[in-house]
């Protein structure tokens, strides 16, 4: 089997601005880790660091979990999947924007 395409959700570890629970973030990873397996048969966890400029020109840094899988096909359920995971995100973790991957592109909404 080659799998040649790949799909990722970064789950931020905040709500808005403040920590977000642990809990939540376990909960939110559970899910995406699901239901990318789901959709094409696995996925793995990456923990990382995001970073960005504020509106002052701070360095804003937050720890992310990086939730991806590899399949053959990307597939429309695999685009509705992932469209669904950063609906969840952006309402459950008041998140102004999510990022998901496709092959090494980033969607930022």
């Amino acid at each position: 089997m080659k799998l040649t395409n790949e799909v990722a959700v970064y789950v931020p570890s905040t709500l808005g601005e403040s920590n977000a629970d642990p809990a939540l973030i376990s909960r939110i990873v559970d899910q995406a880790l699901t239901d990318l397996s789901v959709v094409n048969g696995g996925a793995t966890v990456t923990n990382g660091i995001g970073a960005w400029l504020s509106h002052d020109g701070k360095l804003v840094k937050e720890s992310v979990t990086i939730v991806s899988s590899n399949c053959e096909t990307i597939t429309l359920q695999t685009l509705r999947t992932l469209a669904k995971l950063r609906k969840t995100i952006r309402e459950s973790m008041k998140q102004e924007a999510v990022t998901v991957r496709v092959n090494g592109v980033l969607y930022i909404r």
